[in-house]
């Protein structure tokens, strides 16, 4: 009896433990990423917030949260579809921003530093120029 409970013990401490290395290498290698820069994102309304990783890409931003066992990103917005409608400042940290975005329709609150808000707004302007028609 007293050996099952051990080997179930010490089962379960394997288990939680690689989950444990598992979640720690994939937020080393999120945050060492060229581009990525600290996201918390929360619904209009809430006052829940749930942080993030963002990652800038050519066409795309992908968010991914910071403590997640997939390694798919759980938002990706569009350069092209993703507006900002508004920014303000955050009474506690001076240092953050809350941008109201809206992108395919759907409005969410980013939370960032100001160096992030300003890494966004140069991507956003960086797009390359729309092709225009060429007539023979």
């Amino acid at each position: 009896m007293v050996p099952t409970i051990l080997g179930i013990a010490i089962g379960v401490l394997l288990i939680v433990g690689t989950l444990f290395v598992w979640v720690v290498l994939r937020m080393r290698a999120l945050y060492w990423r060229v581009g990525s820069f600290e996201c918390s994102i929360s619904e209009p309304g809430s006052d829940s917030w749930t942080k993030g990783i963002a990652v800038f890409g050519a066409e795309y931003i992908s968010w991914y949260p910071l403590i997640a066992l997939g390694r798919r990103p759980r938002y990706t917005f569009s350069r092209q579809r993703l507006t900002i409608a508004s920014q303000s400042g955050t009474e506690d940290h001076s240092d953050t921003l809350v941008l109201r975005v809206r992108c395919n329709g759907q409005e969410q609150m980013w939370g960032m530093g100001r160096d992030s808000f300003t890494g966004l707004v140069s991507w956003m302007d960086a797009a390359p120029p729309e092709e225009e028609p060429t007539r023979i």
